[in-house]
């Protein structure tokens, strides 16, 4: 049996005729209480994820940022760490840095939490970062060969098209070219036929 309240809401009636109220529940309290647990589940993220107390000391460090960042243990100044970006970034207060280490390129952003703590999260973009040198490579590639093209299909004498050529390597290869060119070869004299000319005598 149930029983409306004031207020609208309803719930079950005891034994006693009083309504019994359900437990309200509050968004955001249902994280779990159990340390292991909580360490596996930051450990089965692919972010590296590392945190610093009010002092700026690595209070927490999960299993990627390990990986990614094996220099960083609990209790060291992250401002001191040997990673010139994000040393740089948490002496200068900056919310993201991205830098080359251990061959692999990384890219970290900075959360705010309680208590003048911060959070900071880093990715492996190095595939990625590769994939955007390469289709940039590839857009250089085009261009210049369109450019080439073009220029060189303008060109109807050999010393134009000479020079067409060294000046499309100067952006690529020097500041500047200088193209030098050969002279031609002068004109070899046709031999002079030799021999007496012959005439016919009259029989």
């Amino acid at each position: 049996m149930t029983t409306t309240q004031r207020g609208g809401s309803a719930g079950p009636v005891g034994g006693d005729g009083q309504t019994s109220r359900r437990p309200t529940r509050h968004p955001g309290t249902g994280l779990p209480a159990d340390p292991p647990l909580a360490r596996e589940l930051l450990d089965g993220l692919a972010e590296a994820v590392l945190t610093t107390d009010a002092d700026g000391r690595v209070t927490l460090v999960n299993a990627r940022a390990v990986e990614l960042l094996p220099e960083i243990v609990a209790g060291i100044e992250l401002s001191g760490f040997p990673m010139t970006a994000l040393a740089r970034a948490v002496r200068d207060g900056t919310a993201a840095f991205e830098a080359e280490h251990h061959g692999r390129h990384l890219r970290g952003t900075r959360r705010q939490l309680a208590g003048d703590r911060y959070a900071w999260y880093v990715r492996d973009v190095t595939e990625e970062h590769a994939r955007t040198d390469a289709l940039l490579a590839e857009r250089s590639r085009t261009a210049f060969l369109a450019r080439a093209g073009s220029r060189l299909g303008l060109s109807l004498h050999r010393d134009q098209t000479l020079r067409t050529t060294v000046t499309l390597a100067v952006p690529y290869l020097a500041d500047a070219a200088v193209a030098l060119l050969r002279p031609p070869a002068p004109a070899e004299p046709h031999p002079a036929s030799r021999g007496t000319p012959t005439t016919s005598r009259p029989r």
